[in-house]
């Protein structure tokens, strides 16, 4: 009950926001629902003010609050579903205004995105170098920043599509005293490298360290791991997808490759950044 009467507040604060904006004649604050049921009463009011309404069914699942004016406002939560085969359905906010002489009408219908409320669950992202970065927060709110590497993911021509991982943070004192990785429980992911993917990453493992602009992760690997002259055409596995039993005997090359991430709006990596740390 208190995550419900969380959202109906934010959502209040929300609707409020939107009334203002778009009635001005509207006056005095919004109460929120005691109870989020849709009783009797509200049940009526909403299916006068939905007379006639064609195109989208509505069902009302929560009361989220009500406002006087010269007469009174409504908000209710529903679930909408277009009428045409395998809608999909979507959350609004339906706003009814009832006034001094009992009529009903629909005062507003609003997109409601829960996302915009909730941020529980969500991946939180840290600003540097002009770049917002992707990181991996716990329940217990432990904040891991980095990205390891473990899987390419190929498609035609030996193309790096998605690479697959998860996220660390550093412990700067370990059990013997020097800085050791924390794995965040449960965080592996697979992101696909956007379009317009870029990428700093180290120039080689055995040369001086130096960072170089690299778009074709296929390609860097082999110049920066393996060596460009030394590379045989060998399909390249990686000890991280292999079972344990055949890692002594299988043809792997050891992948380590510890990064941060920008993901763009379609959660693709957009740029990766390779980062440093004591154990690589």
């Amino acid at each position: 009950m208190k995550k419900i009467v969380a959202v109906i507040l934010a959502v209040l604060m929300i609707t409020g926001i939107a009334l203002a904006e778009g009635a001005p004649t509207l006056s005095g604050g919004w109460t929120p629902a005691s109870d989020p049921a849709v009783t009797e009463e509200i049940r009526e009011l909403f299916d006068k003010a939905m007379d006639g309404m064609v195109g989208v069914n509505y069902v009302p699942v929560a009361y989220l609050g009500s406002q006087v004016v010269a007469g009174m406002n409504y908000a209710i939560l529903c679930q909408a579903t277009v009428v045409y085969p395998n809608a999909q359905p979507e959350w609004v906010v339906v706003y009814l205004y009832k006034d001094l002489e009992g009529g009903v009408s629909i005062l507003d219908i609003a997109d409601f995105d829960i996302g915009s409320l909730c941020s529980y669950g969500a991946d939180p992202t840290y600003e540097e170098d002009g770049h917002s970065y992707e990181s991996f927060e716990t329940p217990d709110g432990t904040v891991y920043d980095l990205f390891v590497i473990t899987k390419m993911n190929y498609g035609p021509d030996h193309k790096v599509t998605s690479v697959t991982g998860h996220f660390e943070r550093v412990i700067p004192e370990g059990e013997e005293g020097y800085p050791e990785p924390d794995i965040a429980p449960d965080s592996e992911k697979t992101y696909p490298l956007a379009e317009d993917f870029s990428a700093d990453m180290v120039a080689g493992m055995f040369d001086d360290y130096a960072i170089i602009p690299v778009t074709d992760l296929f390609q860097w690997y082999i110049d920066a791991y393996i060596g460009h002259d030394d590379y045989d055409g060998h399909e390249l596995v990686f000890t991280a997808d292999l079972p344990e039993n055949e890692l002594d005997t299988a043809y792997a090359d050891f992948w380590f490759v510890t990064t941060r991430i920008e993901l763009n709006a379609q959660d693709e990596i957009q740029y990766m950044q390779y980062v440093y740390v004591p154990w690589a």
